[in-house]
């Protein structure tokens, strides 16, 4: 049976120890939600505690800035410096962004932070995409139409 016409179960992703490099995939990948899913949350009580809902928008967007330019360079970053290391210095600087935001004592080092945070984070996501083409097989890159 080939490989176009043999079917492909869940059994097969973590085969060959690949089930912890698929759960560091998806973990990378939920962290860039979670933290949409917190802020978003968290944003108005923010807003109100620091008391500038003038930049409550730049929060997300300095975020979402950050990880989309950061994100076009992963796969580059990651070529150059290797999975690994790329991916251990957008943690930190994820961690860094967080950190930053978390002391922030008003507005405008909160969205600093969270520009910091955004960069690291589209790193991370980046990196987990250029992972799946370095650490699985050519058969698990198709979708279910190419089968």
């Amino acid at each position: 049976m080939s490989l176009s016409t043999k079917t492909m179960g869940w059994g097969d992703f973590f085969a060959e120890g690949r089930g912890a490099r698929l759960a560091l995939i998806c973990l990378g990948v939920w962290l860039n939600a979670a933290d949409s899913l917190v802020t978003s949350t968290i944003m108005p009580t923010v807003g109100r505690d620091l008391g500038c809902y003038a930049y409550f928008s730049w929060a997300t967007a300095a975020y979402m800035v950050g990880a989309i330019l950061s994100g076009a360079t992963a796969a580059r970053l990651s070529a150059r410096f290797g999975l690994r290391r790329a991916m251990v210095a957008a943690g930190l600087l994820t961690a860094v962004g967080c950190g930053i935001s978390a002391l922030a004592p008003g507005m405008i080092a909160l969205v600093a932070g969270r520009a910091v945070q955004g960069i690291g984070s589209g790193w991370i996501v980046g990196a987990c995409y250029a992972a799946i083409g370095a650490m699985f097989p050519e058969r698990h890159w198709r979708g279910s139409s190419a089968r």
